[in-house]
């Protein structure tokens, strides 16, 4: 956090141009201890859990026209804002803009292997808005008035939450765009941290379009679209710039086939339990 506002700070956007709020999702640690040395920020509470709840106490307190965001963790470029709301303002009809979000790793000269897989899969804003026409909110600016029009974030989802939202913004005749100078700097989880991200996914309500479908039918739905998923990460791994060297490759192949394994278990664990 305290990295992210030391950038936040020093925006070329001009600091008396814009507010921080931080949301503090019932934290075991004490936020204030961070954001009490700094200047005019916002700390607001919410102790339901979830990333879009916490978002949504942030919406209804924020004053501007124009809403950034980001997350903790992350390390936004100087002119983050600046080159956003350009973006965003750069023509009529823009809903959502979604920035680059750059990976990268604890030890530059030792990525383990999830970082690699991270790298290669992860965070992908460029496929976002083209495949599946939303941004993810490592790095999103939007308009205010468009959660008036078309309400706030559906906090019953532990993720994919941006997504459905997105989907909401489109369907309404909104522009999405990608727009890779509006930067930021994101870490690539650690082993322990991306099989939480897949429990979540699994167990805790993930946005799926099929939601009115029945239980089982939404289970081979999900099964059939994590099985598929090691057949186009293989091609993309081949293609891919991001990470360069045939060891470093070999390793995000056998990381593909534990992620698919692993979430396979997850689902067959599912049905056998009723352990979230």
């Amino acid at each position: 956090l305290k990295l992210c506002l030391d950038r936040l700070d020093k925006q070329t956007y001009g600091r008396e141009n814009f507010e921080i709020i931080i949301i503090d999702n019932n934290s075991t640690q004490n936020v204030s201890d961070v954001t009490s040395k700094y200047k005019d920020i916002v700390l607001l509470h919410e102790t339901k859990p979830g990333p879009y709840a916490a978002t949504n106490t942030g919406l209804r307190k924020a004053k501007g026209p124009i809403i950034a965001l980001t997350a903790s963790d992350v390390k936004p470029e100087f002119d983050w804002l600046e080159q956003g709301v350009m973006g965003l303002t750069s023509k009529e009809n823009v809903g959502i803009l979604a920035g680059e979000i750059n990976i990268f790793f604890k030890d530059p000269d030792k990525p383990t292997t999830t970082e690699l897989y991270e790298k290669v899969f992860e965070f992908n804003q460029a496929r976002a808005v083209k495949k599946v026409h939303f941004g993810i909110t490592a790095n999103v600016l939007t308009w205010k008035k468009l959660f008036d029009e078309l309400g706030l974030y559906n906090d019953e989802h532990m993720s994919g939450g941006d997504r459905e939202w997105g989907f909401r913004v489109y369907n309404a005749g909104y522009d999405i765009i990608y727009y890779p100078k509006c930067k930021v700097h994101h870490p690539a989880r650690q082993i322990e941290e991306f099989k939480k991200k897949l429990k979540r996914i699994i167990n805790k309500g993930y946005y799926e379009p099929e939601e009115n479908r029945s239980k089982i039918s939404k289970f081979f739905l999900k099964a059939g679209r994590y099985i598929s998923v090691p057949f186009r990460e293989i091609g993309g791994l081949i293609v891919s710039k991001k990470v360069r060297g045939f060891g470093k490759k070999l390793r995000v192949l056998f990381f593909i086939k534990y992620r698919a394994i692993y979430v396979i278990w997850l689902m067959i664990r599912k049905i056998f339990t009723k352990k979230g």
